[in-house]
């Protein structure tokens, strides 16, 4: 199964968006390979996302201990934007994690700059949550720059603390990481 390593399978997870009614709802669903173009071109969108090669989201995507999900706009019209609706392949975000044992990091997550603060990322982030808990995950990782506070304050909303600092581990421009982990 690309995209879903060995996680339960379950059917895709039909959720709207917290905000207004006029913002699209999203599918959750696992990481296709046609999907890599739009994945991408988001990850080059985002700054804060980190910056994987192609390659890397195939290898982990296949890989039995990862887990790639991408929310997909649901409400995307047959003939296109110019119809109303969003281009065929579009993404508004996608997460990565990968399961450690016990254990899972979430490694790279992106949405959309036109889908911030639509509660996209957190869909994203509770479904591969539910998917780590069925696969007998107990914790999550992740690391985050301290100066990215809009993400600090979502995991923090989810439960997220911290854990420990990584000292001079992002890069241009150079900063320390925040450890932070969960209990599923």
């Amino acid at each position: 199964m690309t995209g879903g390593g060995n996680f339960p399978s379950r059917a895709d997870l039909k959720v709207g968006a917290t905000a207004t009614a006029v913002h699209q709802s999203v599918t959750i669903r696992d990481f296709r390979h046609p999907d890599l173009p739009a994945l991408l071109a988001l990850q080059a969108e985002c700054f804060a996302a980190a910056a994987w090669l192609p390659e890397d989201y195939l290898r982990l995507a296949a890989d039995p201990s990862g887990l790639l999900l991408v929310a997909e706009p649901t409400d995307s019209a047959p003939d296109g934007p110019a119809m109303g609706g969003v281009a065929p392949g579009a993404i508004d975000g996608f997460v990565l994690f990968l399961r450690l044992g016990d254990d899972a990091e979430l490694e790279n997550l992106a949405v959309a700059l036109n889908r911030r603060r639509q509660g996209v990322a957190r869909q994203l982030v509770d479904a591969g949550h539910r998917r780590l808990r069925a696969a007998g995950v107990k914790r999550v990782f992740l690391e985050v720059r301290p100066s990215n506070q809009p993400a600090l304050a979502l995991y923090a909303s989810m439960g997220y603390t911290p854990s420990r600092v990584r000292k001079e581990y992002y890069h241009d421009p150079d900063e320390d990481a925040l450890v932070l982990q969960i209990s599923l």
